[in-house]
């Protein structure tokens, strides 16, 4: 009988997010820790069953402060006028270690054979930045990521990687540059760049371009980049 990705579903909320972890097995699994925007991953779970990922226990952390949280350092509007970068991901980080992974430990019936951080647009500027801050997973994906954000690729390529790290998976829309925006149209260059660094230093790396915007099937994207991760690690 193929494994369910969601026989049990606890819950916990804190100051700084919503978690929900779904346990798929009694055995040892990966453990994916997904920054989300919408707090039911279920669209993302049936995609991978359906593509027959390897199974893998799920925490989504959701109900955060997108632009705070998730933005490495201080920047003014560049996207939209009420942009709120505030550069808290440090913090956030130091959250999700202490607390978030702490407490999503306390719940499986067996430690994790690997971790792995995903997210998708500022999440996945913010996986980057994780992969570059010895953060605690060895496997991460920046799926149609923010690494137009001012002065990242330049540090990104400045940092030696963490020992952890064994593999990173970035995507971006075909059609993501395409605006009048200034900043977004350096997105592909920017992810280039940086995946270009981390394949230097001998991390297995990809690169993939989906078909259509920012906002085309983030589930489908997000089921891609898994898939790749839980074959690679």
């Amino acid at each position: 009988m193929s494994e369910s990705f969601s026989d049990k579903t606890v819950r916990a909320s804190f100051k700084q997010g919503t978690l929900k972890l779904r346990i798929a097995s009694h055995r040892a699994l990966p453990l994916v820790v997904l920054i989300a925007g919408q707090p039911d991953p279920t669209d993302l779970l049936a995609i991978c069953r359906r593509h027959g990922t390897p199974a893998f226990n799920l925490l989504s952390i959701s109900n955060i402060r997108w632009d705070e949280d998730l933005s490495p350092w201080p920047s003014k509007p560049l996207i939209m006028a009420d942009d709120h970068f505030t550069g808290e991901a440090a913090s956030f980080l130091s959250w999700i270690e202490q607390t978030a992974l702490l407490w999503a430990l306390s719940q499986l019936p067996e430690p994790p054979v690997t971790t792995i951080l995903i997210g998708y647009s500022m999440g996945g500027l913010f996986a980057t930045y994780a992969a570059l801050s010895n953060a605690p997973f060895e496997g991460y994906a920046s799926v149609s990521g923010s690494l137009w954000y001012p002065d990242f690729a330049k540090w990104a390529c400045s940092q030696k990687l963490s020992h952890l790290l064994e593999a990173i998976y970035f995507s971006l829309g075909n059609t993501e540059t395409k605006t009048s925006n200034p900043v977004l149209q350096t997105t592909g260059i920017c992810t280039e760049q940086i995946e270009h660094c981390f394949a230097a230093q001998k991390v297995p790396t990809v690169f993939e371009w989906n078909p259509g915007n920012h906002f085309q099937n983030p589930p489908a994207r997000l089921a891609r980049a898994l898939h790749w991760l839980l074959h690679t690690l």
